[in-house]
């Protein structure tokens, strides 16, 4: 891939994430329950502890009313963006996301807001003219998220003799999901070779930087190894993000060749 598609392709990918994660938050507010759940008062002391800010800031963030127009105001930067990417836009959509970071007590949805800032901090980059480096600095943090993924899965022998799959998918919202779940404890040695090919998927990146020829195919198993978490648990916004990281991904493994 070369570096102005994979320049282009990450900018209106990671518009398209943008616009979605603010479409959930823009509707999310229209919840009758938004304000009670999260409130100031009930986020009040990690707020305060974590990240002490003036009482203007916090008053705008906390007004749904406010908050419906950084929602907007995202919305709109991230569809400019994908026709017409700059650096003041690229600036504007790490505001406005910092902004909804902090209104949901440090991140609404954990990893894939600090991968959103990764990407968001390379796209900054490549806008002022250094796209090699920000597409480098994307792939980097992506391919490392994955090893780093798989270590820390390692640790807990749960992952090793199968019982870690099958609890997680217990854990899901959707009720076919649980069943599934339940058919694996049945059959452990499927459980087992889940867990261990997840395990060996995560570790495997490493092999990229020896086998870059690979990349493709690697890209392909993370779709649908990503497709497959938000079917089992709904996290759509794992998958944009870390699909986003792609078109870096394959550019800067191409100059391995």
């Amino acid at each position: 891939m070369t570096l102005e598609a994979s320049t282009l392709i990450t900018f209106r990918l990671l518009s398209l994430t943008l616009l979605i994660q603010a479409a959930e938050i823009l509707i999310l507010t229209r919840e009758s329950d938004f304000k009670y759940i999260w409130s100031f008062k009930n986020l009040r002391l990690d707020l305060l502890s974590g990240l002490p800010l003036p009482p203007k800031i916090i008053e705008t963030i906390f007004s749904i009313h406010k908050l419906q127009i950084i929602t907007l105001i995202q919305i709109i930067t991230a569809t400019i963006t994908a026709f017409a990417p700059s650096t003041l836009g690229t600036i504007l959509l790490i505001i406005t996301h910092l902004l909804m970071c902090i209104r949901f007590r440090g991140s609404f949805n954990g990893g894939s807001d600090m991968m959103t800032f990764v990407v968001l901090t390379g796209a900054l980059i490549a806008s002022t003219g250094a796209a090699k480096v920000g597409m480098i600095y994307i792939a980097t943090h992506a391919l490392f998220s994955y090893f780093k993924a798989g270590l820390a899965k390692a640790k807990y022998r749960e992952w090793w003799n199968g019982q870690a799959i099958s609890t997680f998918l217990s854990r899901s919202l959707f009720p076919n999901i649980q069943m599934v779940s339940t058919q694996l404890i049945k059959y452990r040695w499927l459980s087992k070779c889940a867990g261990w090919l997840t395990l060996f998927f995560e570790f495997s990146v490493v092999g990229l930087l020896f086998f870059p020829q690979l990349s493709m195919l690697y890209m392909a198993i993370a779709i649908v190894f990503h497709l497959s978490i938000y079917f089992c648990f709904g996290l759509n916004r794992f998958f944009w993000i870390w699909i986003t990281t792609w078109p870096a991904i394959l550019y800067s493994l191409s100059l391995l060749n």
